[in-house]
């Protein structure tokens, strides 16, 4: 239904893949690491082609659009912990925003 990728400063979090292994959570990964909150500063989200990867985790061919979505999650001090990239199969996603 979709697959992502998620990048997080090296400095800060360059146990963060450990830190995952053990969890299996991103989340508990960031607490794991210091983080014990953060919240969504943006989504871009737009309708694009997948790229070879996604199409063949989708199993979708690569010319049936998906729903390409790019977002930054920031600390509770402003701070950038995550950049992210995530594509879903467009006839099976519905995405909402509600903003606070």
């Amino acid at each position: 239904m979709g697959v992502a990728e998620h990048y997080f400063p090296r400095r800060r979090f360059a146990r963060i893949v450990e830190a995952f292994e053990r969890t299996r959570s991103i989340s508990l990964a960031l607490k794991a690491l210091g983080v014990d909150d953060f919240t969504r500063k943006i989504s871009t989200i737009s309708a694009r082609l997948p790229d070879a990867t996604a199409s063949a985790w989708l199993r979708q061919p690569a010319t049936r659009p998906v729903l390409f979505v790019e977002s930054v999650n920031v600390d509770m001090n402003g701070r950038p912990i995550e950049f992210g990239r995530s594509q879903f199969a467009g006839d099976l996603v519905q995405l909402v925003v509600q903003p606070e």
